[in-house]
C-alpha cells in the first residue's frame, strides 16, 4: 500500500496557522515527527482523529514552538541585511527583492530551497566581488588579477571559499551572498594567504595576521554571525 499524504491545518501557535502533514504508512509501528519551516510532518501507522492528533501534538508543544516559529523561519539574509521572506504560489519560479522583503514565487513548494539557492548564486555573481579581491591583492603586494574568482560555485554549508592552486582561483560558496562586504574582505584575506602557504602553518598565520591583524576576532565574529544566520534563515 502506498503512503497517503493528508494535509490539514488544525493547530495554532502564536496566532499563526501551521500545516500538519499526516503520512499514513501501514508498515510503521509508531508515530514519528519531522519538522520543516512552518509545518511539521507526522508519520503514522494508522489514520487518527483530529482530537487524538491534537493530544499527541500538545505533548511536543515546546519543540513545535522552537522549530515552527514563523519569525525564525520566514526570513533570509542578503549582503548582511535581514529580509522578511514572503512565499507566493505562482505559475512560475522566480524571486523579487523589494524594500525589506524577498518575495519567492514558486510553482512547486518542494523547489523553494532551490529557488533560494539560485537567487544567492545570481546575487553573488552580480556583486562587484573583484573590487574586494583587488583590495586584498593590493594588501598582499600582488599584481591585480593574480588570483581570479572561480565561477564554478554552488551553495555549500561546509565552507565559505576555497583557494585552488591549479589555476590560482578562489572557489566561492554562494552562501557568501548572506554576508556583508566586510566579512567577504576577511574571507578573501584568508584565501589569498593560501596563495603563499597552502597549509595552516605558523607562516600562513603570520602572513595573514600581518594583512588582517584582527583575524582572530573576525573569525570569532564570523562564527557567531554564521550561527545567528543559521538559526534565523529559512534555508
Amino acid at each position: 500500500m502506498k503512503k497517503v499524504k493528508i494535509t490539514k491545518t488544525i493547530y495554532n501557535i502564536k496566532d499563526k496557522n501551521y500545516r500538519v502533514v499526516i503520512i499514513v504508512n501501514p508498515t510503521l509501528k509508531r508515530i514519528n515527527f519531522r519538522f520543516k519551516p512552518n509545518e511539521f510532518y507526522i508519520s503514522s501507522p494508522v489514520k487518527i482523529t483530529d482530537s487524538a492528533l491534537l493530544d499527541y501534538i500538545n505533548q511536543y508543544k515546546k519543540y513545535i514552538d522552537k522549530y515552527c516559529d514563523v519569525k525564525k523561519t520566514l526570513a533570509l539574509h542578503l549582503w548582511g541585511k535581514l529580509y522578511n521572506l514572503v512565499l507566493i504560489k505562482s505559475l512560475n519560479d522566480n524571486y523579487f527583492i523589494h524594500n525589506n522583503e524577498i518575495i519567492i514565487y514558486y510553482k512547486n513548494e518542494n523547489n523553494i530551497n532551490n529557488i533560494i539557492k539560485d537567487m544567492y548564486k545570481k546575487e553573488l555573481l552580480a556583486k562587484p566581488l573583484l573590487a574586494i579581491l583587488k583590495e586584498v591583492e593590493k594588501a598582499y603586494g600582488l599584481k591585480e588579477a593574480t588570483i581570479s574568482l572561480n565561477k564554478n560555485c554552488s551553495y555549500y554549508k561546509s565552507f565559505y571559499a576555497e583557494y585552488l592552486k591549479k589555476d590560482y582561483s578562489i572557489k566561492l560558496s554562494t552562501m557568501l551572498a548572506k554576508y556583508d562586504e566586510e566579512a567577504l574582505y576577511h574571507i578573501f584575506c584568508h584565501e589569498v594567504a593560501h596563495h603563499f602557504y597552502l597549509n595552516h602553518s605558523s607562516n600562513f598565520y603570520n602572513l595573514l595576521l600581518n594583512i588582517d591583524p584582527l583575524y582572530l576576532e573576525n573569525k570569532n565574529n564570523m562564527k557567531k554571525l554564521a550561527n545567528e544566520i543559521r538559526d534565523i534563515d529559512y534555508l
